[in-house]
């Protein structure tokens, strides 16, 4: 994908989950089975996981370079980057630290922050040259060090796994 299909996609996803948050009601958005996360708590989750990204992306080349070494492998497909995170799932991998919600949220707050750094994070994209994508790396906490295109495609499944997640359990 190029960075202009990944922000296409990127924002596809994004505006399903908040076209899906928005229709839901305070009840509806707080509900949850025991032990389980409410849909609002999904899209903080996906709020957390964008900002230190937005974060990241703004940092200077060479910084990036210094922080996180040069890639020693070519760039992933977007299947193989997803096949990697569901396989990190299917080991029992999930969300730690600043990453997990709080206990308390507030629905417009949450939606107006998503919505503001979804549009920043576009924006960071179409700033970087196609090539430095696969030039450059950024930690993940699951899956390691990533280039930044693959970082990109989990960001795209990464938003719609919370979609379809947030989607079932509308469901119930």
């Amino acid at each position: 994908m190029t960075k202009d299909e990944i922000v296409k996609r990127l924002k596809e996803n994004t505006e399903k989950v908040i076209s899906l948050i928005e229709s839901l009601s305070g009840e509806e958005l707080n509900a949850a089975e025991t032990g389980k996360w409410s849909k609002l708590k999904h899209l903080e989750h996906l709020l957390r996981s964008i900002q230190p990204l937005n974060k990241a992306l703004q940092i200077p080349l060479p910084g990036l370079r210094i922080l996180f070494g040069k890639p020693n492998r070519p760039s992933r497909t977007y299947d193989e980057q997803v096949a990697k995170y569901l396989k990190k799932l299917s080991e029992g991998g999930k969300a730690s630290g600043r990453f997990i919600p709080a206990k308390k949220q507030e629905k417009s707050r949450i939606l107006k922050k998503y919505q503001e750094q979804s549009e920043f994070l576009y924006k960071v994209i179409l700033k970087w040259k196609e090539g430095d994508l696969d030039k450059y790396l950024l930690p993940h906490p699951l899956l390691g060090k990533l280039l930044i295109r693959e970082m990109l495609y989990f960001t795209i499944y990464h938003t719609e796994h919370h979609y379809k997640i947030i989607s079932s359990l509308n469901q119930e």
